[in-house]
């Protein structure tokens, strides 16, 4: 995910997330990753726009991936789908309901081996996370994103109908949410006019192997299926 960016963004000491510059060496990126994973300490190098970097020191580094990539091309999308008890009445009732919709339409279009759920740092709304096969422009990968969630909003349409139950783009007061739509559906890319630096996503997994500590964000399921079963027997353990 971090594959061909420059900078990820980092939570530093004073309780905020703030730019970082990725290291050049192949082998100080993944130490950086490890320590990630870890949840450990780790060194960086603060990046603001409007000063010159400076060392710092994280007692606990998480991490956030940029979208798009240095070159302008998106290796990754990914749908931020945000909780009722974490965003305020916005957010969605049941963000696991509509992160298994998004996962049936990305594997209906080929994307399920790169296809990636996680639990957001607060636990309860969902990180959905496409890679994809090849790196791809800005416009075109926000077009295929908006595409896909529109399908999987249809599908949540058509499932009430079909099988009875709740529509999963829902807030707790029943209403529905529209794609797109700030603390409930964001999606990365937001648009075809980057931001100076890209669209930032809290990567998975930020310390989900430290010892004797509970993990902040542990991945919970990869969605796989027959592509052609149109049953929508959806996993259920997201």
């Amino acid at each position: 995910m971090l594959d061909g960016a420059d900078f990820a963004n980092a939570m530093l000491p004073w309780g905020s997330p703030g730019p970082v510059r990725l290291p050049d060496t192949a082998s100080e990126r993944a130490a950086l990753a490890n320590a990630h994973l870890a949840g450990g300490p780790a060194d960086v190098l603060y990046s603001p726009m409007d000063h010159d970097p400076e060392r710092g020191h994280v007692d606990a580094l998480a991490l956030a991936a940029l979208c798009p990539a240095a070159d302008g091309l998106c290796r990754w999308l990914a749908c931020d789908l945000d909780a009722a008890d974490g965003h305020g009445a916005g957010g969605l009732a049941d963000p696991a309901h509509a992160a298994r919709c998004i996962a049936e339409r990305a594997d209906n279009a080929g994307l399920g081996g790169g296809l990636l759920i996680a639990r957001s740092r607060g636990g309860a709304g969902r990180h959905v996370w496409l890679l994809l096969p090849e790196p791809t422009p800005l416009a075109d990968a926000m077009l295929g994103l908006a595409v896909l969630v529109a399908q999987a909003f249809r599908v949540a349409v058509a499932d009430v109908g079909d099988y009875g139950g709740a529509q999963a783009f829902r807030r707790p007061d029943g209403q529905a949410v529209q794609p797109g739509q700030a603390g409930a559906v964001e999606l990365i890319p937001r648009g075809a006019a980057r931001p100076s630096r890209g669209w930032a996503l809290a990567l998975p997994a930020a310390g989900a192997y430290a010892a004797n500590s509970p993990p902040q964000n542990l991945i919970s399921a990869v969605f796989t299926r027959p592509r052609d079963d149109r049953d929508r027997r959806l996993a259920t353990s997201v």
